[in-house]
């Protein structure tokens, strides 16, 4: 089992405008080598994009978006593996009410 995690934290002035905004974004990954068989590996991250916070200048209505990531890769051999997965983001652009997406990927490696 593996855990990892990253955060940002951003300070933006916009001097044309005289405004500002902090921004933060961050995420948590659960990560599981060898998962039902050597060589494969499942994945979580669940974490949000960046979000402004703190709008100096502006008056803004705004939620943060979620980003959820799951993903498992299975080794065909050493030198190939196919991923799927599927991201769901939760209020897209920090806009409430917008519509959640969801999206199915599918990754192949090749190493050589």
């Amino acid at each position: 089992f593996t855990l990892a995690g990253w955060a940002g934290w951003t300070f933006a002035d916009n001097q044309k405008n005289n405004n500002s905004v902090d921004l933060f974004n961050w995420a948590v990954t659960f990560a599981f080598p060898d998962l039902f068989k050597q060589g494969n590996l499942g994945a979580l991250v669940v974490g949000q994009q960046p979000h402004a916070y703190d709008v100096v200048g502006s008056r803004s209505e705004n939620s943060p978006s979620w980003h959820i990531e799951a993903l498992y890769r299975f080794a065909l051999n050493d030198n190939i593996a196919v991923t799927p997965g599927v991201i769901v983001i939760t209020d897209p652009n920090d806009a409430v009410n917008r519509d959640t997406i969801v999206v199915g990927v599918l990754r192949t490696t090749f190493k050589f």
